[in-house]
């Protein structure tokens, strides 16, 4: 017979920032937020690391519907329809700096569209029925790029109240 699911919740700041619900037992909470001036900042003065992808469209843009060519890198052979090449050709258009464009602006379109949802609020990154557990978690959230951790908090486990 299994056990019966509990469901727990971790508050921080007195604002309940995540729920669980399983039949293990949890003590503990790893309390973390995204880096909003980080991720502000990478997509704001985001510059592609190298013209790698850009080069790619290049190549499809200028390719023949239905004749195979071989991407740069690849190890095989391929070919394109007429709908693939235009969309590469989309990719492209205004050369290299509207490419760049294009990328730095879908990252600052991720970035608004995740502070607009409340992205950059407390979360649980993780939950754990060990303090030994919680701290290794949340020395791996303290880490984790693009992260702050925050703290840990005991789970709480909602009791049914009798009436």
């Amino acid at each position: 017979m299994a056990n019966k699911p509990i469901t727990y919740t971790a508050t921080w700041e007195g604002k309940i920032v995540g729920t669980r619900k399983s039949p293990r037992p949890y003590k503990y909470a790893i309390i973390v937020q995204r880096d909003q001036e980080a991720d502000r900042k990478y997509a704001y003065e985001f510059v592609p690391a190298n013209k790698g992808s850009f080069d790619y469209y290049v190549q499809i843009a200028t390719a023949t519907p239905g004749v195979s060519l071989r991407p740069k890198g690849w190890n095989f052979d391929t070919s394109y329809d007429a709908g693939q090449i235009e969309e590469a050709k989309k990719h492209i258009e205004g050369g290299w700096e509207g490419f760049a464009a294009r990328e730095r602006q879908q990252k600052i379109n991720r970035f608004e569209a995740l502070l607009a949802k409340g992205g950059y609020e407390p979360f649980v990154h993780g939950w754990s029925q060990s303090l030994v557990n919680a701290a290794k978690a949340a020395r791996a959230a303290e880490t984790s790029y693009g992260l702050i951790y925050l703290g840990l908090v005991p789970a709480v486990a909602k009791t049914k109240s009798k009436s």
